[in-house]
């Protein structure tokens, strides 16, 4: 079956209490189910489950959506992929292309290839002589024994082709190895490892497979650090070392740390500092960001108090603030990384330094003034990398607000800041889920009194929905009905969209009866078409008025007193839903 037909299936089969209670002690109150959310810290439960329209919602941080969406915030998967687990792991067959399944297949092997190359690390790790280097030098870095078991910590030997061969005696070609990025080709026609003589740190991708390595050299050598290339299975781009361990620890606490070596996060986790994820000397991207967004939007960026940390640190706030994310940043004391500050002093210091943390605005202001100075030329500047960075911000709110105290500190008029950023901001970058009330209020009235889609859509409500996310949800919930199904079965790749949608079906139905509701929503259509059409009407008077054209003039005359008589008769009596705001 299609992915589609999956999602319907996987909606239809899988209860969604059931599912959600694998994660969270759920308690029957009346006709839903309450728990604690488990996507934030809370001591009261907000966390909500209707088994009637197989949704959840939380009061608390607003989560909301189906069995999909709840999977895909719990393992921080995307749309497709958490569709596709789900599909394997109630045995729901999905229908792939002849392509489609020679790639899956590849996939699967370089995976299981992965796999094998990663216990075959940690096995020699673990009982090798040749490992008591590494051994000792994880003691010495004062890794327990579990920290080691829980990433895989594991060793490369210095032979050539030790691993080569042991791939290879277990049934694997090596062709496929050197695919899965753990053997190089020679020109001879022989295979010997990509890795020799490392401290191997296994990288996971969000589901937890291993799809790449990291590898630290113990004697005298370059490079240093000797990562994966990119394979099938591996997207640099895409990946963070500790996501998927440190995935369950960020939704609890509902915030995490950012920081940037292998070390710096194995020694906090070792601390009890669980909320954490690396770069790993990976540039941070867009695709890192949306994942971090998908676990928590309260970040620590923890960098190191030097020039290049700094500049590091405003390249990352671009990123974030792309993705309605406005993280702190944490500069540590010089010549201290988090690694060695918590091994050195304790956790204690680490916290100290976090609750010094920078605000991202201040910080990125400071920056600037110091890069650039006060000079006219030098606030010129500052303007110009503002404008880069903060017309990237979806929300319009914070756009705005952060151009204003910008313009404050810098002693310049907000327009001035605001003159280019316009531009740069007229297709917005972000789905805003806010809306107007009246939008919220129709959507409200779709959701529970569906049977007025047709009238809806013969008024073309969908062009009075503004707000992306609920003209998006409008034409989701239309073409369900139109063909016949269940709202009940909607599903959406957005998470945002999801918690919209949960919201408004948990949103009680208007006191009024439907019909009264419709007047009033119909009402409030009609004059807001008749405002529209009066505005360009009204400009193309002006503009015949301004060109002499008479007759041009006469017709638009006349069409406006048409308008204004059509209005006159449509909307006499109208009413106001109280629901509906002017």
């Amino acid at each position: 079956m299609s992915l589609n037909e999956a999602v319907f299936r996987i909606k239809e089969t899988v209860n969604i209490v059931d599912f959600i209670s694998e994660y969270v002690a759920l308690k029957k109150v009346g006709r839903n189910y309450v728990g604690l959310c488990p996507f934030h810290s809370e001591s009261k439960p907000s966390f909500t489950v209707n088994e009637e329209k197989q949704i959840f919602r939380c009061f608390g941080c607003g989560a909301g959506g189906d069995v999909i969406g709840f999977y895909m915030r719990i393992t921080g998967l995307s749309f497709v992929e958490a569709v596709r687990e789900l599909a394997r792991r109630f045995n729901i067959p999905i229908e792939e292309t002849p392509y489609d399944s020679e790639i899956d297949e590849k996939r699967k092997t370089l995976y299981r290839i992965n796999e094998k190359a990663a216990r075959f690390f940690r096995h020699f790790l673990e009982t090798s002589p040749e490992a008591e280097r590494a051994r000792a030098y994880l003691k010495e870095r004062g890794l327990s024994g579990e920290t080691a078991k829980t990433f895989l910590l594991g060793y490369a030997p210095e032979g050539g082709g030790i691993l080569a061969s042991h791939l290879r005696l277990s049934g694997v070609e090596l062709p496929l190895a050197e695919e899965a990025g753990v053997v190089i080709h020679r020109e001879d026609g022989s295979f010997y490892d990509r890795f020799r003589g490392r401290l191997i740190f296994p990288i996971r991708d969000v589901s937890g497979r291993v799809v790449a390595f990291g590898g630290r050299i113990l004697a005298e050598g370059e490079p240093k650090y000797l990562n994966s290339p990119e394979t099938p299975v591996y997207h640099k781009s895409r990946i963070l070392y500790g996501f998927y361990e440190s995935r369950t620890y960020i939704r609890q606490k509902d915030s995490g740390f950012l920081v940037e070596g292998y070390f710096d996060l194995l020694t906090l986790w070792d601390r009890g500092i669980r909320n954490v994820v690396a770069s790993c000397g990976t540039a941070l991207t867009r695709e890192h960001v949306k994942l971090l967004r998908r676990l928590s939007r309260n970040w620590y960026l923890v960098f190191d108090a030097d020039p290049a940390g700094e500049r590091a640190a405003v390249k990352a706030l671009g990123l974030f603030f792309q993705e309605n994310l406005f993280p702190k940043v944490v500069f540590l004391p010089s010549g201290e990384d988090p690694d060695s500050l918590v091994r050195n002093f304790g956790p204690e210091a680490f916290f100290r330094e976090v609750e010094r943390a920078k605000e991202a605005l201040p910080f990125l202001l400071e920056y600037l003034l110091r890069e650039y100075g006060t000079s006219p030329q030098g606030k010129s500047a500052v303007v110009k990398e503002l404008r880069e960075i903060l017309s990237g911000i979806p929300d319009p709110v914070v756009r705005y607000e952060y151009f204003r105290l910008s313009a404050e500190r810098l002693g310049l008029p907000v327009p001035l800041l605001l003159s280019e950023s316009r531009r740069e901001t007229s297709s917005p970058k972000g789905t805003s889920s806010t809306g107007t009330p009246f939008e919220r209020a129709l959507l409200q009235f779709l959701v529970h009194f569906p049977s007025f889609a047709a009238e809806l859509r013969a008024l073309r409500a969908e062009e009075f929905l503004k707000t992306p996310a609920f003209r998006a949800l409008f034409e989701n919930i239309m073409k369900a009905l139109e063909d016949n199904l269940p709202l009940e079965t909607l599903s959406f790749s957005d998470v945002d969209l999801q918690a919209l949608f949960s919201e408004l079906l948990f949103s009680p139905p208007p006191d009024e009866p439907p019909e009264e509701v419709w007047a009033q929503i119909k009402s409030r259509l009609l004059r807001e078409r008749f405002n529209q059409e009066k505005t360009d009407i009204l400009s193309a008077i002006r503009e015949a008025e301004s060109s002499g054209q008479k007759e041009s003039l006469l017709r638009l005359l006349q069409e406006y007193r048409n308008l204004c008589l059509q209005n006159l008769l449509k909307c006499r009596g109208e009413g106001e839903y109280k629901s509906i705001q002017k």
